[in-house]
Parts: C-alpha cells; sequence; structure tokens
C-alpha cells in the first residue's frame, strides 16, 4: 500500500516526502516508511520498532512516538 500512496502522490508532483503506514498483525504492529527519489523508490520495513499494545509500557512507547512522526 505504501508503493501505491508514494506513486499516486508522484504522480501529483509531490516526491522526496516520506510515506508512514502501520503493518498490524492482531496486538503487534511495526511503523513503516516509503518515499520516491528520482524515478527511485525507497521502502523501509526491516529491523524497525515493533510494539505489542497488550504490554502497558510498549502501548504508552508506541502512542508517544505518534506525535513526532506527525510534526516531522
Amino acid at each position: 500500500y505504501l508503493v501505491s500512496a508514494v506513486t499516486f502522490l508522484s504522480e501529483l508532483g509531490i516526491i522526496d516526502q516520506p510515506v508512514l503506514g502501520l503493518v498490524v498483525d492482531g496486538a503487534l504492529g511495526a511503523i513503516t516508511m516509503a518515499w520516491k527519489t528520482n524515478n527511485q523508490f525507497y521502502v523501509m520495513e526491516r529491523d524497525g520498532q515493533h510494539y505489542d499494545i497488550r504490554d502497558p509500557l510498549q502501548a504508552l512507547q508506541f502512542m508517544s512516538i505518534l506525535p513526532r512522526l506527525a510534526r516531522h
């Protein structure tokens, strides 16, 4: 889905901007990112931080990163 979103945005002239996504499997989630530069797609999804929202500490860590992503 991220590559589709990046492709759509590039058709509108928006490039070199990150598109963020959330990959989930039940209560586990990981934040991913993709962007396009010089007709090359880049997708970051390996070795990312995984969150288990059943654990209160990890849920708090996940919630604390969302405002930082919104400001970026």
